[in-house]
């Protein structure tokens, strides 16, 4: 029987925090595919304990790339796609799963709401909407090279609907932004995403947030 949810990750240098994102949800979803750009910590070696799918990418300075390559090698109706930084609430997530089942195909993705812990001890939350969940018929890609987002192959609509789901995500307390550069990465990409022809209001906004 085909699996129903397959779990798309990209990983790097994540030993920190990659047990608890997959400890939250290895009971949740039927695959787990993980996609390694370079590490040299014993992330892929923590990520062994959960799943053989691991996979090799090289680094190309692109997100969707990244992305992509793991969607190919998922099996999945649905792919859920997860940072290591993130993880789920186990009933938050099975009454997600009872949503997709109910909705009975009418959607072709599904923007779920990320609560993100910052400050220096996660004492704020900033909260905003990010697609993460979407039919795997091979028509649905990423584009963008960060802040990446899904587009038809054909160019066509897609139907995206807001869902229930919850993610939790840690990377943007200070010392994880401070120790990864987070900052000088996302502008970088930007700037490269920019001059690439892009210039879309969403590109500033982007850009002018890493600034701040």
């Amino acid at each position: 029987m085909k699996p129903f949810i397959s779990l798309c990750m990209i990983v790097k240098n994540e030993e920190k925090v990659i047990n608890r994102c997959l400890s939250s949800v290895v009971r949740l979803v039927d695959e787990i595919i993980v996609v390694d750009t370079g590490s040299r910590d014993d992330t892929k070696k923590i990520v062994a304990t959960y799943t053989p799918n691991i996979f090799d990418f090289k680094w190309i300075d692109d997100f969707s790339a990244a992305r992509n390559f793991a969607a190919s090698k998922a099996s999945g109706e649905w792919i859920l796609v997860l940072d290591a930084d993130e993880y789920v609430d186990e009933d938050n997530f099975k009454n997600f799963v009872q949503e997709i089942k109910e909705d009975r195909n009418q959607f072709d993705a599904y923007t779920v709401k990320i609560l993100n812990f910052t400050g220096n001890f996660g004492e704020s939350l900033v909260q905003n909407y990010h697609d993460r969940v979407y039919k795997n018929n091979g028509e649905i890609l990423y584009y963008r090279k960060i802040h990446e987002q899904f587009q038809y192959i054909q160019d066509q609509q897609l139907n995206i609907k807001q869902s229930s789901l919850l993610v939790f995500h840690s990377g943007y307390l200070n010392q994880v932004v401070n120790e990864k550069d987070k900052n000088i990465r996302n502008k970088d990409l930007l700037e490269s995403e920019m001059n690439f022809g892009s210039n879309e209001a969403f590109d500033y906004f982007n850009y002018g947030n890493e600034y701040a």
